[in-house]
């Protein structure tokens, strides 16, 4: 749902300002009440009307961390995430989940081992 156009907040405040209803402007404007309300305590407040940004990315928890992430991949290159997971919580205080891990740090570009390790193979040789 599209965010009502400023003209149309701006009508909707001026109105309330002289003394029309919250009820009566949201059924003239076929807008909520609520929105009325909202539209008016936030000029109030903030001075403005504009709609407030939606959307975008956040970032990723583990952008302050890369530097760290790399120097323990690089000292130690088989690292599981189940490690690095560890790591990041006792020693950055950054609590994830594996999956999170995994694609930032496929983000960030940074390989990892897959898998911990196991005993070699008694039938093959590995």
């Amino acid at each position: 749902m599209e965010p009502s156009s400023e003209d149309l907040r701006v009508r909707i405040v001026a109105l309330r300002q002289s003394g029309h209803s919250a009820a009566a402007l949201a059924e003239r404007f076929e807008v909520s009440k609520r929105s009325v309300e909202r539209y008016c305590t936030r000029f109030e407040s903030e001075g403005t009307l504009a709609a407030k940004a939606r959307g975008g990315s956040r970032g990723s928890r583990l952008d302050s961390h890369e530097d760290a992430l790399r120097d323990w991949i690089q000292a130690q290159p088989d690292l599981t995430l189940q490690e690095l997971q560890g790591r990041l919580r006792k020693r950055r205080r950054v609590s994830l989940g594996i999956s999170t891990l995994w694609q930032g740090l496929r983000r960030l570009g940074l390989s990892y081992k897959k898998r911990p390790s196991a005993p070699p193979s008694k039938s093959a040789q590995t």
